[in-house]
């Protein structure tokens, strides 16, 4: 159907046909395909059609609402003779489905099982089918492989190249930093490569063993594993085997027959409607995009076919890295498996979660995977950049709308760059000043603590406190020394005394609160806790404020205690914007008074 002209496509509908039956229907589902538009165009001529595929979950919302088009149009209208700048076909597709879904899930599970009926093979094939163990080997990322991955992960790129460049890190650093290109082996470089050879060794010490290695990168890849495993007779089938004459199909008899050939690496050109049944393991050495491509990896070789074998192994190599952020190999995982799942819950008209619903997306704008492929310093900078003057109210509602990303942010934030560039400054800062004053400064805050980095970064207990409870539990694990507490910025806790301590450090967080009130009431609070001629540290993003902001700063600090010391301009790689401040004597006024900067949303207004 993909190669289908208009010529032959008139040909066909003029056939005179009533029952059409497409076979490996999860292919048409590019609402804009050639393939799709014309199945469609002949499914709506035929009194009967029948859609068949042996992998029935659809990757994406818009792939379920074609194949619901074809078998009810009238109930899901798609018109696949419009041209695109007429309607946006994917948009109109997705949207629709969402829009059923959401509004009435009982009516997706009425459609499926009035139009779909599921068999297993087992259930009706008389032949034997293998049993099929599936292995899911984590395997964590080491020395020059990860250091390469993390290189990646912190690069700015398109997304399409960014997945593809983080696929390639992870499965071998040597596609990605050709100055690995030394070593001529995968051992201590390519940390999949090692699990892989573990598979190999195993399979070869079994008499009829042979390994199925399936890839979705080619270059550098199906070449060095076919001289890799060059003396099991390894063959690589490629799209560039071509099908002319013969040429793939000698390559495929000759891995099922010939016992010398025991390894084939593939790519997707092997995915579909091909025996394979020789293997004894089969293994995936990149993840799949989508379900259906994993399921047919599978199927090549756990079906009834050309050898006759009790199981099958199947292998999934999943990269690992240290921390809180998954690889891109797990998102993907997670993601397959989420798509998986919600297909349960269309057959069951369960209602769930637009979020969730946002798992069952191109992969590129599943949430899990966006996660993954960005940074830790971009992700997180991304996360509170949209917190700017939101206050503690708002602060709270994003938190309780977004459980998993509060805790997620808290977990990476240790290994925030910006954190540890502000630190970088104001530590000399405290250095200096406990030099001048002849002692250690006591009872050291900080507010709007995050995990507690003044103390972690010190090194040396200090008091916190911070609006997330998730930025206390963690803080607790990475420097257990220090006193957290839960509580707002604007309205410090009880156990922040009067006039207790020496010394306030707002990091990176002053710009989150209001700034038509509470703003000015964590100056105030600041200058309460601290004593006479104690200090306060502020570190705020660069270009925040602008020359009639700074000014308005120093007017109200003053009219809280605070004489400014000095007032740092971009300092450091983060250019950041430092004051220092002093009590030198008591407020002149318990105001609250607006101070609204630049950087806020909206400005200065």
């Amino acid at each position: 159907m993909s190669r289908i002209d208009n010529g032959l496509l008139r040909q066909l509908k003029n056939t005179g046909f009533h029952h059409v039956i497409a076979d490996e229907v999860h292919n048409a589902k590019n609402p804009d395909a050639l393939r799709t538009r014309s199945l469609k165009t002949l499914a709506d001529q035929a009194d009967y059609l029948s859609l068949l595929s042996g992998t029935p979950i659809p990757n994406t919302m818009s792939d379920l609402y074609v194949q619901m088009s074809m078998l009810d149009p009238a109930q899901y209208p798609f018109d696949p003779e419009k041209e695109s700048s007429d309607q946006d076909n994917f948009r109109i597709a997705r949207q629709s489905f969402i829009q059923l879904y959401l509004e009435r899930p009982q009516a997706v599970k009425e459609l499926l099982h009035r139009k779909m009926l599921r068999r297993m093979a087992q259930d009706y094939l008389g032949e034997h089918i293998p049993e099929a163990v599936n292995h899911r080997i984590e395997i964590p990322l080491t020395g020059a492989h990860l250091e390469t991955y993390q290189t990646v992960l912190e690069k700015e790129m398109n997304v399409g190249r960014k997945i593809m460049d983080l696929a390639k890190s992870t499965l071998d650093p040597r596609l990605i930093d050709k100055s690995l290109q030394r070593y001529n082996k995968g051992r201590d470089v390519s940390c999949k490569y090692d699990s892989l050879d573990e598979i190999v060794d195993n399979e070869m010490d079994k008499k009829d063993g042979k390994v199925l290695v399936f890839t979705g990168l080619k270059t550098g890849v199906t070449d060095f594993l076919e001289n890799k495993y060059g003396e099991y007779g390894a063959i690589a089938i490629t799209g560039d085997v071509s099908t002319k004459d013969g040429v793939r199909e000698n390559f495929r008899q000759q891995f099922q027959h010939d016992p010398k050939t025991r390894v084939l690496i593939a790519t997707t050109t092997m995915n579909e409607g091909v025996d394979l049944t020789a293997a004894t393991a089969v293994v995936d050495l990149t993840i799949p995009y989508t379900p259906a491509e994993r399921h047919q990896r599978w199927k090549r070789s756990h079906r009834p076919g050309e050898i006759k074998k009790d199981r099958v192994d199947i292998y999934t190599l999943c990269a690992k890295t240290p921390g809180p952020q998954a690889s891109l190999d797990q998102a993907l995982l997670e993601m397959l498996d989420g798509k998986e799942e919600i297909v349960s819950y269309l057959l069951k008209g369960m209602q769930i979660s637009l979020e969730e619903l946002m798992t069952y997306d191109k992969t590129e704008k599943v949430p899990k995977i966006v996660r993954a492929i960005t940074s830790p310093n971009k992700t997180i900078f991304n996360y509170f950049w949209s917190w700017r003057g939101v206050g503690t109210e708002s602060a709270q509602r994003r938190m309780r709308r977004s459980p998993e990303m509060s805790k997620f942010i808290a977990e990476l934030y240790p290994v925030f760059s910006m954190t540890k560039n502000a630190a970088d400054i104001y530590i000399p800062i405290i250095r200096e000043m406990e030099k001048e004053e002849g002692r250690s400064l006591e009872d050291k805050i900080d507010i709007g603590c995050g995990p507690g980095m003044l103390g972690y970064f010190l090194q040396e207990p200090t008091r916190g406190v911070d609006i997330n409870p998730d930025m206390i539990e963690q803080g607790r694990k990475i420097y257990p020394a220090n006193d957290l507490y839960e509580g707002t910025m604007s309205a410090l806790p009880p156990a922040f005394k009067d006039k207790s301590s020496d010394l306030a450090v707002c990091s990176l967080a002053f710009q989150m609160t209001e700034p038509k009130k509470e703003r000015a009431k964590t100056l105030q609070g600041m200058s309460r806790v601290l004593r006479h001629n104690g200090y306060a540290i502020i570190t705020i993003p660069k270009d925040y404020m602008d020359a009639g902001n700074e000014k308005r700063f120093e007017e109200v600090s003053g009219e809280y205690g605070f004489t400014v010391k000095q007032h740092l301009k971009e300092e450091g790689p983060s250019r950041m914007d430092v004051y220092v401040l002093q009590k030198t004597h008591e407020p002149f006024s318990s105001r609250a008074y607006s101070l609204r900067w630049k950087g806020d949303p909206g400005g200065n207004r």
